[in-house]
């Protein structure tokens, strides 16, 4: 499931998925990510973000931080830095993408 809402120079968009595998039941999993940007310029978005992940009974494991994304044309990239209240934790994800 995709959501996306804007207005003006904010946007908020969520994406989640839930799997459920028919033989093995540990496999089943949900997962969601979540962001919240402004538009600084016509090119560079800044915001928050947030990816939740639930595996069969397991306990939800929740990261989030600062994201940045640029954009030109048809093209982007994001840059997203998880888990800066856990030091020992950090994830830095990039990601991009280009419509043709």
């Amino acid at each position: 499931m995709n959501v996306d809402i804007g207005w003006r120079k904010l946007a908020l968009s969520s994406e989640s998925e839930f799997v459920i595998d028919l033989h093995h039941r540990d496999d089943d999993f949900f997962y969601t990510w979540s962001q919240g940007t402004w538009a600084v310029t016509d090119v560079l978005r800044l915001g928050v973000v947030v990816q939740r992940t639930k595996t069969f009974e397991t306990a939800l494991d929740l990261q989030r931080g600062p994201m940045a994304e640029l954009s030109r044309g048809a093209g982007w990239l994001g840059f997203y830095w998880f888990n800066l209240d856990r030091p020992d934790d950090e994830v830095f994800v990039f990601a991009g993408g280009y419509a043709f």
